[in-house]
C-alpha cells in the first residue's frame, strides 16, 4: 500500500513539476523492487556524480570528466584534421549539433543549418550524419537519394576515424562546457556508431555490405565507451532479437546506462518495456510514470506513447481529449506517428471537434515520412473526397506505397478498387 502510494506521489510530482526534475541530482525510488526490475533502470535525477559512480566509474575518471578534458583534447578531429580556424569551426559545429539533436531532440532548421555548414567546411563524418537525416527525414525533407549520394563518397574517411582509439574511457558529449572540449574523441566514436547505424540499413548494402552483424560490432565498440546513442541502439537489437540472441535483461540495462546520462529517449524505451511485459511484469501504471517524465524533459516520442495511454486507458484513465492534447504535443514536434493519430482523431470527431481538412493535412505531413497509417489515410481521404478534392489516381498511388510496407488495410483497399500492389 505504502509503496502504491509513494509511486502516486511520484506521478504527481512529475506531472506539476515537470522540467524541474531534470534538475534533481538524486535518483528518486518509488517502485517494488521486487515487483518490476525493469524500473531500477530508469533515472528520475540530472546526470549528476553519482550516474557515474552507480555505472562504475572510479573517481578520478568522474573527476576528469566534470573538471574539464586532458589538453590534447583541445585538437580538432585528432590526426585526421588540420590545425586550422576552419576544421575547429567544424569539429565544434558538428558537435554542437550532436549534443542538440541527440540530447535535446532538436530538429530545428537552425541546429541542421550547424550540420550543412559543417559539411560545407569539410568535416570528414558530417556528411554521413547528414545522410542519415535524409535517410529518415528528420529535419529536412526525408530523401533517400540523397542519402546514398552523401555517404557513396569518402567512406575511408569515415572508416578511418573510427577505427582509432579515444584518449578518454568514456565519451558524455552533454558535458561540453569543459576547458578543453573533446572533440576528436566525440568524431570518434560517433564515426563507430554511424558505421552501426549505416551497416544495419538496407538502403546501404551496396555501399557498406550485407553483413549486418557488423553493425553490432561497431556499436559494440562506441558503447565501450558509454556512449549513449550506441548504447541505445544496441539496446533496441537485444530488445528485437536483431542479429543477437534476444535479451529483455540486457536490453534494459543498456537503455538504463544510456538513460543516466541524460539520453531521455532510452527512458522512453525502458516505458515501452514496462507496457510490454518485456523483461518484467508488465505494469502500466509504471510506463505511464516512465513516458510522462521523459515527456517532461522533451522526448517527443514519450508524448505520443502517453496519448496512446489515454487513448486505450492504460496505466491512466481513458480519456480522449487528453490524448488528443498528447498527441498534439508530439505532432507540433514532427512525430510522424502523432501526426498521424491526431488526424485521425480529427476526421473522426474523437477528442476533437471533427474537422476533414486539419486530418489530411495532418496526414499529409506524417505520409511525407512515409508513415504506413497516414499513407492509408490521406489514400483513404483521396478515394472518398473527405476534406479533399476526390482523386482516385492518388488514392490507389498512396494506397500502393502503405501496401508495399505490409500495410494489410491499405492491401485490401487496392483489392476493392480493382488494383494491385
Amino acid at each position: 500500500m505504502e509503496k502504491q502510494f509513494l509511486k502516486k506521489i511520484a506521478l504527481v510530482l512529475i506531472v506539476v513539476c515537470g522540467g524541474i526534475f531534470s534538475d534533481l541530482k538524486s535518483q528518486i525510488v518509488v517502485a517494488d523492487n521486487d515487483r518490476n526490475n525493469l524500473w531500477n533502470n530508469v533515472w528520475l535525477g540530472d546526470a549528476g556524480l553519482e550516474n557515474y559512480e552507480r555505472d562504475g566509474f572510479d573517481e578520478q575518471e568522474i573527476r576528469r570528466h566534470f573538471n574539464g578534458y586532458s589538453e590534447n583534447q583541445g585538437r580538432v578531429g585528432g590526426e585526421h584534421a588540420l590545425q586550422d580556424r576552419e576544421n575547429i569551426e567544424a569539429s565544434k559545429l558538428f558537435t554542437d549539433f550532436i549534443y542538440a539533436y541527440y540530447w535535446k531532440f532538436d530538429e530545428s532548421e537552425k541546429n541542421v543549418a550547424r550540420l550543412q555548414r559543417a559539411v560545407a567546411l569539410g568535416h570528414p563524418i558530417a556528411r554521413f550524419e547528414l545522410a542519415k537525416l535524409y535517410y529518415i527525414g528528420t529535419g529536412v525533407a526525408l530523401d533517400r537519394g540523397k542519402a546514398k549520394e552523401l555517404v557513396s563518397e569518402n567512406q575511408s574517411a569515415l572508416t578511418g576515424i573510427a577505427n582509432r582509439k579515444p584518449e578518454n574511457e568514456f565519451i558524455v558529449v552533454r558535458h561540453l562546457t569543459a576547458d578543453n572540449p573533446p572533440y576528436a574523441d566525440i568524431e570518434i566514436v560517433h564515426a563507430k556508431y554511424l558505421l552501426g547505424y549505416l551497416y544495419a540499413r538496407t538502403l546501404f548494402t551496396n555501399i557498406f555490405g550485407s553483413d549486418q552483424s557488423l553493425s553490432i560490432q561497431w556499436y559494440e565498440q562506441a558503447a565501450e565507451y558509454r556512449y549513449a546513442p550506441a548504447l541505445h541502439n544496441l539496446a533496441r537489437l537485444y530488445q528485437a532479437g536483431s542479429h543477437v540472441e534476444r535479451d529483455y535483461s540486457k536490453a534494459s540495462d543498456l537503455y538504463g546506462r544510456a538513460d543516466r546520462q541524460g539520453y531521455v529517449v532510452s527512458k522512453t524505451a525502458i516505458g515501452i518495456m514496462l507496457e510490454n511485459g518485456q523483461g518484467g511484469e508488465q505494469d502500466f501504471d509504471l510506463a505511464a510514470l516512465t513516458y510522462t517524465h521523459a515527456a517532461a524533459l522533451g522526448e517527443y516520442s514519450a508524448m505520443y506513447r502517453m496519448g496512446l495511454m489515454y487513448r486505450n486507458g492504460k496505466g491512466v484513465r481513458k480519456d480522449d481529449k487528453k490524448a488528443a492534447d498528447w498527441y498534439r504535443r508530439a505532432a507540433k514536434r514532427n512525430y510522424a506517428p502523432a501526426q498521424a493519430s491526431l488526424g485521425w482523431m480529427y476526421a473522426n470527431g474523437v477528442g476533437v471537434a471533427k474537422d476533414e481538412r486539419e486530418a489530411v493535412r495532418l496526414y499529409k505531413l506524417a505520409a511525407a515520412k512515409e508513415n504506413i497509417v497516414a499513407l492509408n489515410n490521406l489514400g483513404f481521404m483521396y478515394e472518398r473526397g473527405i476534406g479533399v478534392a476526390q482523386n482516385r489516381n492518388k488514392a490507389v498511388r498512396l494506397y500502393r506505397l502503405a501496401a508495399r510496407q505490409g500495410n494489410e488495410i491499405a492491401q485490401k483497399n487496392l483489392q476493392k478498387m480493382g488494383e494491385s500492389w
